[in-house]
């Protein structure tokens, strides 16, 4: 579907307000279906990708939102996912947010902008694809004796660069091939089980249990933004199309 963002943050207002009732599509957040039985998964996603051209760096080529966005921007995005997870879950007749995932992840780089929640779901990795490049990660950091990731890959990075590896066989472009670094940001609530506590929390980090979405970020040489507070200003012209890389559960 094709949109213009010039709605975007008016649609956001009705989404907040309506969250508890009123399921309003609009960057094509989706159910998706895991390797489990799709009843005992809770994860969302979805991609949007601009066509409009904003910039462009110093060798002439094209810029797109994603690249020229202020973080304050970007942050907002990812907080208007969050509200359309709510509002999707709360559209399927769950008796409670028990199982609500707690946050949802945007990472930004080049015409997209990939978004994916944390994945409620009893162990995370069969979520993946047996091939996935996440369960390879994981993987060699057991081989190397980093050891495990802390909540068994139930976290929204984890999840968000499996949808970047579903359209792109290598990670995200970084350093000197372009002018500006990926951006990773998540809208959480913390502790998780208290809605509306939401804001932009920084990635988790090593603790007991193994190392954190922190070091899988800065291995994959990602720019995490956190401690931002949304913005909407300037997005008048954006334009883009929604899609969904993993299949959904079509509640």
């Amino acid at each position: 579907m094709l949109f213009n963002p010039r709605r975007l943050f008016t649609y956001a207002a009705v989404l907040s307000f309506f969250s508890q009732t009123l399921a309003v599509p609009y960057l094509g957040i989706t159910h998706d279906f895991g390797q489990g039985p799709a009843a005992d998964v809770q994860s969302y996603s979805g991609v949007i990708e601009f066509s409009d051209i904003t910039d462009t760096d110093p060798a002439g080529g094209p810029l797109y939102p994603p690249t020229t966005m202020t973080n304050p921007q970007f942050v907002n995005l990812v907080k208007v996912a969050y509200n359309e997870m709510v509002a999707k879950y709360r559209s399927e007749n769950h008796p409670n947010d028990d199982n609500l995932p707690g946050a949802m992840i945007g990472l930004a780089s080049g015409k997209k902008i990939y978004f994916a929640s944390s994945i409620k779901v009893v162990q995370a990795r069969r979520f993946y694809e047996a091939d996935s490049k996440i369960i390879e990660y994981f993987d060699s950091c057991l081989f190397v004796g980093i050891g495990s990731h802390r909540t068994g890959g139930a976290c929204g990075e984890p999840s968000v660069l499996d949808l970047w590896y579903r359209e792109n066989n290598a990670d995200p472009p970084t350093g000197s091939v372009v002018i500006r670094n990926p951006r990773i940001a998540a809208w959480l609530r913390f502790p998780y089980t208290d809605v509306g506590t939401e804001r932009n929390y920084k990635p988790c980090s090593r603790n007991n249990n193994g190392y954190g979405c922190e070091e899988l970020v800065r291995d994959k040489g990602l720019d995490a933004v956190f401690d931002v507070q949304p913005v909407t200003n300037g997005e008048d012209d954006w334009t883009f199309v929604t899609r969904n890389l993993r299949q959904s559960c079509n509640h």
